[in-house]
């Protein structure tokens, strides 16, 4: 089963993990990653969907960290 909470915390792990990133950047990050989910959830989205969306709209940590 999906857990939202946990993959929202790798992917911010992950984040942490490149070495790229401030952590007030990965704070800011990850309150878009939030906010994009919670939009898509209002639309009806299911949690998981939502997450890929809203991961492919904000950036996968590699991409971000590039």
């Amino acid at each position: 089963m999906f857990d939202l909470e946990v993959r929202v915390r790798e992917w911010t792990d992950e984040l942490r993990s490149r070495g790229a990133f401030r952590a007030e950047d990965i704070v800011e990050l990850e309150s878009h990653l939030r906010d994009e989910i919670d939009a898509l959830r209002r639309l009806g989205l299911a949690p998981e969907e939502a997450f890929l969306v809203a991961e492919h709209r904000v950036g996968r940590p590699a991409a971000l960290a590039a």
